[in-house]
């Protein structure tokens, strides 16, 4: 099974990149309908699945980062 972050969708195409860093670029209507970027779709036996709990909880934890960035950037103000 080989996991990918949609990155881009732009013109009928969708740029994926795995965690090893390689990309991808398939065209959009091979995909799972009502994909957008940050999404994680999940490619095994010939099938692609959209993983959105998987892709939810990506998107929290760069969230925490994101606030826990602008804590310490606020703390070092004073």
């Amino acid at each position: 099974m080989k996991t990918y972050s949609v990155m881009e969708i732009s013109c009928g195409l969708v740029t994926c990149v795995a965690e090893d860093n390689s990309r991808v670029v398939l065209p959009a209507v091979s995909l799972p309908k009502n994909i957008r970027e940050g999404d994680i779709l999940r490619f095994e036996d010939n099938e692609v699945t959209n993983d959105k709990a998987a892709a939810e909880k990506k998107r929290q934890q760069m969230l925490q980062r994101q606030k826990a960035l602008m804590r310490k950037k606020k703390s070092t103000r004073r």
